[in-house]
């Protein structure tokens, strides 16, 4: 019964779902422990603990989405860069650590792949994610302009 209030009063303080569960877990396996080294019934045989919700996880809208890519398009090097991380973020599912720790090497723009180390895995990208950072590249650069992508 006290058990039972804590968690309402959890949930009534505006605890997210999963931290009510993780705290009702832990208890539980306080309890197993104190039964197993007291030889004690246990107070929480046959409690169930609370359900979780699904979240469902924000996402851009597309006029969002325009207006960051419209952002992006200036002509210096930093709005190439800045392009071609979302449009990385945008065709492969990466998280922003993940792009942050690529390294050129890691970059196959041949085959439009990018090694990613967290999950040891491989993604693929777009061709405007390619021929983004080939501008980028090249405004950074004394090399003659690079060609359009041909991979459409």
């Amino acid at each position: 019964m006290h058990i039972q209030l804590w968690l309402s009063r959890l949930f009534s303080r505006g605890h997210a779902d999963s931290y009510v569960i993780n705290r009702f877990r832990c208890l539980q396996a306080f309890f197993k422990w104190f039964v197993e080294d007291e030889e004690l019934p246990t107070i929480m045989l046959g409690m169930k603990g609370p359900t979780v919700t699904e979240k469902p996880v924000p996402v851009f809208e597309d006029d969002e989405i325009t207006k960051l890519s419209d952002q992006a398009q200036g002509k210096d090097i930093w709005d190439g860069r800045d392009l071609a991380i979302m449009l990385m973020l945008r065709d492969t599912g990466m998280r922003l650590m993940e792009i942050s720790e690529l390294a050129p090497d890691s970059i196959n723009v041949v085959e439009r792949e990018a090694s990613v180390m967290g999950k040891a895995r491989t993604v693929k990208y777009s061709c405007s994610a390619t021929s983004t950072r080939a501008r980028t590249t090249w405004r950074a650069s004394t090399s003659p302009p690079p060609e359009t992508c041909s991979c459409r």
